[in-house]
């Protein structure tokens, strides 16, 4: 991944958690005792066209 790439796909990154917050998708809380949090992972990927060439950024 090039430089440009990683500061366009953490802007997006970000984005995406404004989104989700305006739209009250979640809420943060406290974990209960004794319970242990969901792992997650962001995955990113560049569509491609028909062609092979980069369409456009997708995550």
């Amino acid at each position: 991944m090039q430089v440009d790439d990683s500061i366009q796909w953490e802007l997006a990154m970000k984005d995406e958690m404004v989104l989700l917050m305006f739209n009250k998708t979640w809420d943060l809380t406290e974990l209960p005792k004794g319970k242990k949090a969901l792992r997650n992972k962001w995955v990113y990927k560049l569509k491609k066209e028909h062609d092979g060439a980069s369409a456009t950024r997708q995550d």
